[in-house]
């Protein structure tokens, strides 16, 4: 709930005309919990961002999270679009269906019906993720797909952190099977080198490319 990657995302949205934004997060980090529900009742409280919006953080995964947004916040009120984000690494290729919990969010509004897009940063080499070009990446997809957005479909959106240069612009791909060996983190790429089309996800994003990916619900 206190993600500088929450607050950027949350920021950077109400800021376009027209939007509101509902901040529901897990209270503590979720990392590696994939689409699991937590079970049982759960505690929530009432807290702020790290820049002070008003937020409900969830004892449970982020697919508990979006649960509780739906049924006891908004209660029946269906969101336009669910995001998940601005996540600490990337979540490209496998990563992305069998270990994030922020694409496992997006997928569990998907299967309500919904839109959803999970949005991640890659992590520097060294010193903390920041994420500005994440954030700048996903406010050009929802300004290029606000007005037709799928229900029932999940984006997902990785951006780069470049050791030189800046990410090369969004490019659509599709989500890669495995990962090349010996890579298990994605950290800074050079974003300058030369490069052909990418055949995936991963091999894009190693390129210096924003990628955006379809994931299947389920």
């Amino acid at each position: 709930m206190h993600a500088e990657g929450i607050d950027t995302l949350a920021r950077g949205l109400m800021r376009r005309a027209g939007v509101r934004v509902t901040i529901v997060a897990p209270a503590t980090n979720q990392s590696g919990t994939a689409d699991r529900m937590t079970r049982g009742r759960v505690r929530t409280h009432r807290t702020r961002t790290r820049s002070g919006l008003p937020a409900v953080a969830v004892h449970g995964t982020p697919a508990r999270a979006v649960r509780h947004a739906l049924r006891r916040v908004l209660r029946g009120d269906r969101p336009d679009l669910v995001v998940s984000g601005i996540n600490d690494g990337a979540n490209p290729g496998p990563i992305a269906t069998e270990v994030s919990g922020t694409v496992g969010a997006a997928r569990y509004a998907a299967r309500r019906g919904l839109p959803a897009l999970a949005t991640s940063q890659g992590r520097r080499t060294r010193g903390a993720t920041r994420y500005g070009a994440a954030l700048r990446m996903t406010l050009r997809w929802f300004d290029a797909h606000r007005d037709a957005l799928r229900p029932g479909t999940v984006t997902n959106l990785n951006t780069p952190s470049c050791s030189r240069g800046s990410p090369r612009g969004l490019l659509r791909t599709v989500l890669a099977t495995t990962l090349p060996p010996g890579v298990r983190r994605f950290r800074s790429v050079d974003c300058t080198r030369p490069a052909t089309r990418p055949a995936d996800d991963v091999s894009a994003f190693l390129a210096g490319w924003a990628t955006v990916t379809g994931v299947p619900p389920r």
